[in-house]
């Protein structure tokens, strides 16, 4: 069996990544069908602020539909929640004011990709970091010499 070479994968991933930031976008939670044609399969997806163009978001699911769906509703998403304390909207201004502003506000796009999601996901974080909202994944943070750090320091 050859060995697959770092190089190798590293180019592989930038071809993924092509891919991701140039696909088509739709506007978040744009009326109730939104989320129509977004497929029910594993992927990676990504949340750009429409004013700039800018990534801010990048997640991976086992089911690119359902996660959509997840936007939708205050407790199922991250995301949602951190648009929410950005925008100043409170939670007793209700859903329907946060979902008018995200549709205005954000775009995304995805495409499947069954394998190596995980990696994927933390590969666009370490990427995109400077714009982005999510947190550092802790397989990152703790990853390498951080993660000697880390130990030396419990003993």
């Amino acid at each position: 069996m050859n060995a697959v070479r770092s190089s190798d994968i590293q180019a592989q991933l930038k071809v993924a990544e092509r891919r991701l930031l140039t696909a088509p976008r739709r506007h978040l939670l744009d009326g109730l069908g939104w989320a129509n044609g977004v497929p029910g399969r594993p992927g990676i997806y990504a949340i750009w602020a429409t004013q700039h163009n800018t990534l801010v978001y990048v997640g991976q699911t086992a089911n690119l539909r359902a996660r959509c769906t997840d936007l939708g509703r205050l407790p199922n998403h991250s995301f949602r929640r951190m648009a929410a304390r950005r925008l100043g909207i409170a939670r007793d201004e209700g859903e329907v004011a946060l979902s008018k502003a995200m549709a205005t506000l954000f775009t995304i796009s995805f495409m499947p990709f069954a394998y190596g999601r995980a990696e994927f996901e933390e590969y666009l974080i370490m990427r995109h970091r400077r714009t982005l909202w999510n947190k550092t994944a802790r397989r990152i943070a703790f990853s390498g010499h951080e993660r000697h750090r880390q130990d030396r320091r419990r003993l």
